[in-house]
């Protein structure tokens, strides 16, 4: 008699996460599930890249893994972002917090500009128990608009309560590789920056639930 509401449970989370577009089909009881760090939600700003401009940055991505024979796997274009400002990792995700996040970017003012994504590079690998250390693989991003727009975001953050850090080095994340790379130059990319938005990231999940969407002034012209 006890395997039947906690079938029924199972079944109704299935349903409901499946209503927000979060799981497969399928849900298997028994197999390995997720392992989810203790502040597993995690809040930040960034700007996500639109289709178009996901993919022309994949294809350069997958070209450089192939080139220099990397085993790395792309991260899913629809997750390809440079981030803004992080809001912190928290155990439970604070309606209050949500609020002063959504308050703080309603403040921002300015014109759409663009960056140039003009060097490829890796950052420190964190090493993780059990598991072989991952270098984040990254391009660079460049641009005095995504300066701007963070500095704003960082004095908006403030005025609610948030902290924010002021240190900032713009950077769009490919892959992770078993190898560093040292920087290196590449033609550049130029992606326009039309918006940006608030990201509630489940961590260990792979999730990205956009929360709201800010979009920029237009600007009169744009270079590229």
């Amino acid at each position: 008699m006890t395997d039947v509401p906690i079938l029924f449970y199972c079944e109704r989370r299935r349903y409901n996460a499946k209503q927000e577009g979060i799981v497969s089909d399928t849900l298997d009881l028994f197999g390995p599930q997720p392992r989810r760090p203790l502040r597993g939600e995690r809040l930040f700003y960034a700007f996500l890249l639109d289709e178009d401009d996901a993919r022309r940055v994949g294809q350069f991505g997958q070209d450089f893994l192939d080139e220099n024979n990397f085993q790395g796997r792309l991260l899913p274009e629809n997750r390809r972002h440079i981030s803004l400002h992080h809001l912190g990792d928290h155990r439970h995700l604070r309606s209050s917090r949500v609020y002063a996040a959504e308050k703080a970017g309603d403040r921002i003012s300015m014109s759409a500009f663009e960056v140039a994504l003009d060097a490829i590079m890796s950052f420190g690998a964190m090493p993780k128990p059990g598991r072989t250390p991952g270098y984040p693989l990254v391009l660079h991003g460049r641009g005095e608009g995504l300066f701007e727009l963070h500095a704003k975001l960082g004095i908006a953050m403030e005025q609610y309560g948030m902290r924010a850090f002021h240190d900032f080095m713009p950077h769009l994340t490919l892959s992770y590789g078993e190898w560093p790379v040292l920087a290196r130059p590449i033609k550049p990319i130029w992606v326009p920056v039309t918006g940006f938005c608030l990201i509630h990231s489940r961590l260990g999940l792979t999730e990205y639930r956009i929360l709201k969407r800010w979009t920029l002034n237009k600007p009169r012209t744009m270079l590229h």
